[in-house]
């Protein structure tokens, strides 16, 4: 490619000249024909619009060529123009591209504005060695969000016709609907490539959910068996061995079973735990005042024996999993109980409150509290705060918290020791309903739920 210029600059540009020809009247009826012809080329590939713009730009200037030169950027950093789409004489250079620094494109955009060009090729000599002869060239930016993305050009190869300020006027209509179809193009590709990457990442969770189920329930049977093994043992061994055990040797057999029991317990635990997060979350309209008595007659022994009372507020209707709805509320409820104070008989308080954005549900009581530092780690599986005088794997909370976020919601509790804890829980209000499930209140003998954590 030549890049010595035979003339200056300033020789090949024609400023005022279309300010002083004159202009034919405007075509809108074949125009607006055009821009609908172009509208309808938008749901396909944007080649297939260019190679219409540039056709249509051809035949409404009556020039001899027209094109879009693009702005890329080469490996070694510097920019070019980049012919994407030609009609007429230049069609024969599909591809072809020319510097930024020294070309009609890149002084139209240093310009900022609709450029006129007489014979560039005397100046941009690469044309001529190109065999393109140029007599005239229009050149208007194409400009997006700001910024300049490249131009859209119309060349005159004979005397016969000069450009005027209905041409200019087309090529300026013509490139702000290039570049509105061109953004409209790219936020579509944008969208389009969000969706695969968030199929994917679904595809991938799902696939990690169902694995680790899978792991966690073989891991869960194949870890429960030894453990019942070494209870049925160690218990018919008590038996055979009853008469010839001193105390502190059945002592140590019961240590052993407890033990073994305890292990069994938490093994089912962390089970349900990896349960809540492979199972999918089917959303529905569920009546938090029936999910509070579905919990109750759940744990029907368990108030009944602690002497406890439990009330509520209006609850109201929530878009969530049902059931999982029910194991939240039944580890809630059910540690406000567990909890007591000494001597004190539970009291618990079940209310809701709405925003524009989410509905806030509290679970109140009057428990033995708890420590202000202890109020955020209370969430983490298998953290306790009780010894073994209290029954108990340390996973319930975890399960709530896991079962809320899922939910697109937030937990956390409120405390003063020697008074009593708030559990509060947030579920969005509005949210779309994926399946129409109306809640079943589960009866305490049907329920799969395994207790209080």
């Amino acid at each position: 490619m030549s890049l010595s210029a035979e003339v200056p600059l300033e020789d090949v540009l024609l400023l005022d000249a279309i300010a002083r020809r004159p202009s034919r009247l405007p075509d809108l009826a074949s125009e607006n024909q055009g821009l609908h012809r172009l509208a309808r080329q938008l749901p396909d590939e944007p080649q297939r619009m260019l190679d219409t713009l540039v056709t249509l730009t051809m035949e409404s200037c009556g020039a001899g060529s027209a094109g879009v030169s693009l702005l890329q950027k080469k490996d070694d950093g510097r920019d070019i123009f980049r012919w994407v789409a030609l009609a007429g004489k230049a069609a024969a250079y599909p591809g072809g591209t020319t510097p930024f620094d020294w070309s009609p494109c890149g002084v139209c955009l240093a310009r900022g504005s609709a450029t006129l060009f007489f014979h560039p090729e005397r100046h941009f000599t690469y044309f001529r060695d190109e065999g393109i002869t140029i007599v005239e060239g229009l050149v208007v930016p194409l400009r997006a969000l700001g910024r300049d993305i490249g131009t859209l050009w119309v060349m005159h190869h004979e005397d016969s016709r000069q450009f005027d300020a209905e041409d200019v006027r087309i090529l300026e209509s013509l490139a702000n609907f290039t570049t509105a179809a061109l953004e409209l193009q790219r936020a579509r590709e944008r969208a389009e490539s969000e969706r695969r990457q968030r199929e994917q990442l679904v595809r991938e969770l799902r696939r990690s959910n169902e694995e680790l189920a899978h792991f966690s329930s073989v891991a869960s049977h194949d870890l429960q068996a030894p453990l019942r093994a070494v209870c049925v043992f160690t218990e018919l061994l008590q038996r055979r061995l009853k008469d010839r055990l001193d105390e502190k040797s059945s002592e140590f057999m019961a240590q052993i079973t407890n033990g073994a029991r305890q292990m069994e317990q938490l093994i089912r635990a962390l089970l349900r735990y990896a349960q809540v997060g492979a199972e999918a979350v089917r959303l529905g309209t569920v009546d938090l005042k029936k999910a509070v008595q579905a919990t109750l007659e759940t744990l029907h022994s368990t108030v009944e024996e602690a002497g406890a009372e439990v009330t509520c507020g209006e609850l109201p209707p929530v878009t969530a999993d049902p059931m999982q709805v029910f194991q939240l509320l039944q580890n809630l409820v059910g540690n406000a109980i567990k909890y007591r104070r000494a001597g004190v008989a539970p009291r618990v308080h079940i209310d809701a409150t709405a925003n524009r954005e989410e509905w806030r549900v509290s679970v109140s009581d009057n428990g033995e509290g708890i420590a202000e530092s202890e109020q955020e780690r209370i969430f983490a599986p298998l953290k306790r705060l009780h010894g073994s005088d209290i029954s108990g794997s340390g996973i319930g909370l975890a399960i709530c918290k896991k079962i809320v976020e899922r939910h697109g919601g937030r937990i956390w509790a409120e405390s003063q020791q020697g008074i009593g804890s708030t559990f509060y829980f947030t579920l969005p209000v509005g949210r779309e309903v994926e399946l129409p499930i109306s809640l079943e209140i589960p009866r305490a003998e049907k329920t799969a739920v395994e207790g209080i954590d």
